[in-house]
């Protein structure tokens, strides 16, 4: 049961970064990236800790790596949270710059666009 909540926190963070992909800006979405790789990284020891500790000590202490896995699911949930409000933020100020400079927006996403293309095109 704690590997599923924790899997559906993985699935959600691995949500979150998908959903970040799509963001236009290095900078921030390279510090979503790396707070959601460390958070994924944190989440697979705690995982492993939780199956020996299991393992090692079945009944009291089931009860209490229960109550952690639900409380790492609701931080992993925060974490997920925030960093979908990140991407938010990012992609208000992506409309933001496509209103102010529409000409650069357009030569912009056109050069990506090719970009794209050149990497991902079949050869």
């Amino acid at each position: 049961m704690a590997r599923s909540t924790t899997r559906k926190a993985a699935d959600a963070i691995d949500d979150g970064v998908e959903a970040l992909k799509t963001s236009a800006t290095a900078d921030k979405s390279e510090d979503l990236r790396a707070e959601i790789d460390a958070l994924r990284r944190d989440l697979e020891k705690i995982i492993g800790t939780l199956g020996e500790m299991i393992k090692a000590q079945p009944e009291g202490l089931k009860q209490k790596l229960m109550e952690g896995a639900e409380d790492l699911r609701h931080k992993g949930e925060e974490k997920v949270a925030d960093a979908a409000a990140k991407a938010s933020d990012t992609i208000a100020d992506i409309e933001d710059y496509a209103r102010r400079k529409p000409t650069r927006a357009l030569a912009l996403a056109a050069g990506l666009g090719m970009l794209l293309g050149l990497l991902f095109g079949r050869s």
